[in-house]
């Protein structure tokens, strides 16, 4: 995407304030999102097909915009802490609308299982995010090859199938498609736990379940970076300790002669 936000970047004439085009892209989240949720209030409804595709195109523009508000601010040469707190800032607040549009999209509901998936997913990893920028000084925006675009641009296709294909793509009994004796043991499991075996169930759970990974691999590389700034103090301490032994035994040495 990057050679994409470079060209539209030169397209942004000089007077165009980089924050502008920071709160510019919240605006179209914004409106994408009131847009979604006046069709689909509890997220479980099927609107008309334009809406997904207005809210896929909004959101498009959206990160579009606030992938080349830095690269603006860095050629105009006013990168500054105030902008850098409206990114975040407004990143961290259009998170959940596109939750939200991914949820409406499969039609998933609410419920607690769907509060869950939002709130972990839309606002764990901010946090954690924002975290680990602020104790270790490095700004992470990916997990391993997952990051925050490719969450984007998987949310913005969902919305673009759904909006050509009908969101009940998004319902359709998965199991038909699974040879009859993993269906059968398939079916008993989703029956357990109260879930049918679709394409938002199973899209909802491999969030869930990337979420924990992603929170679960930043607390052991977290540990890992604890142990290691120990050893190095233990090392620094055992350091220091050796030179002060040596340096009282010159001591020593230069009061005998």
């Amino acid at each position: 995407m990057n050679p994409w936000w470079e060209a539209v970047e030169k397209l942004v004439p000089g007077f165009v304030h980089p924050n502008v085009l920071t709160v510019s892209s919240c605006t179209c989240a914004i409106i994408g999102c009131c847009l979604l949720l006046g069709f689909c209030p509890y997220l479980s409804e099927s609107p008309p097909h334009w809406v997904f595709l207005v809210a896929a195109a909004l959101f498009f523009l959206y990160q579009t915009l606030d992938a080349i508000d830095g690269k603006h601010a860095r050629r105009l040469a006013l990168s500054s802490p105030l902008g850098q707190l409206m990114d975040h800032g407004c990143d961290i607040l259009c998170t959940t609308p596109l939750t939200l549009l991914g949820t409406a999209i499969i039609g998933a509901g609410v419920g607690l299982r769907q509060y869950t998936v939002i709130v972990v997913s839309s606002q764990m990893l901010q946090f954690l995010y924002t975290w680990w920028e602020l104790h270790f000084g490095v700004f992470y925006t990916a997990t391993g090859i997952i990051g925050v675009t490719e969450a984007q641009l998987t949310v913005i296709l969902l919305a673009v199938l759904g909006g050509f294909l009908g969101p009940e793509i998004y319902h359709m009994n998965l199991l038909q498609y699974v040879p009859t004796s993993i269906g059968i043991h398939l079916a008993k499991l989703a029956g357990a736990a109260g879930l049918t075996v679709t394409p938002s169930v199973v899209f909802q759970l491999m969030l869930l379940v990337w979420c924990v990974s992603t929170v679960s691999r930043h607390h052991a590389e977290q540990c890992t970076l604890q142990q290691q700034q120990q050893q190095q103090q233990e090392q620094q301490q055992q350091g220091q300790e050796q030179l002060y032994t040596y340096i009282e035994r010159d001591k020593e040495a230069s009061c005998f002669e």
